[in-house]
């Protein structure tokens, strides 16, 4: 008997490599459906521990992912797993929970990423920005201000001393939670020790 079958039951879905919203049959799985991983997801104190969070009235769609390589304590290569990416409430970055459906074991990526030299976890990288801004900031920063989110951005143009066209670097976005805005932008390099700031209002000579 073939240990892992996989049976893909098509809910009105195009054809994506393995299809979202499936129904995934594996020898001894637990977890079925699409809905019953997302309701594992939402349920699970572990996503909660982890910053994941799934919003009130939100219903995020769980896919099938098949390994391409072991991940250690969770699954061997050509495993089927459940795949759902939810908002990390801390970080404003997506962070993707995979599901085994057979242990109920989760492993967590993050997205989106670069590869680094720099900067091995998204704890790492969120740290070393906030120390940028503090240092920029200096003693006119207020206790409010923080990094609210960190994304992935290709420039279309060269910036001297900092990067050139077609690299993707990192955008912090940093908020002021007093006045509900965003306080300051700046860009960080993942390979060199660089950062560059394109908007920050007590810096006339910011985004130059």
């Amino acid at each position: 008997m073939i240990k892992h079958l996989v049976s893909l039951l098509v809910m009105n879905m195009p054809m994506l490599g393995l299809l979202a919203d499936q129904a995934l049959s594996i020898d001894g799985a637990k977890i079925v459906t699409g809905e019953a991983a997302v309701q594992f997801a939402r349920e699970s104190e572990a996503v909660k521990a982890s910053g994941g969070f799934i919003y009130p009235g939100e219903n995020p769609a769980a896919s099938i992912r098949q390994l391409n390589t072991a991940i250690a304590g969770f699954g061997a290569e050509g495993e089927y797993i459940w795949e759902l990416p939810i908002p990390h409430k801390a970080w404003g970055i997506q962070v993707v929970v995979l599901i085994n459906p057979v242990s109920e074991q989760l492993h967590y990526e993050y997205m989106p990423w670069i590869e680094s030299t720099r900067f091995q976890t998204v704890r790492s990288l969120r740290d070393a920005a906030a120390n940028i801004y503090r240092n920029a900031r200096g003693a006119d920063r207020t206790v409010d201000e923080g990094v609210h989110e960190i994304a992935v951005r290709t420039l279309k143009e060269d910036i001297p001393g900092f990067a050139n066209k077609g690299e993707q670097v990192w955008e912090i976005r940093v908020l002021s939670l007093a006045k509900l805005e965003i306080c300051s932008v700046f860009l960080m390099h993942p390979v060199e020790d660089r950062s560059y700031f394109e908007y920050a209002p007590w810096d006339a000579k910011a985004g130059e």
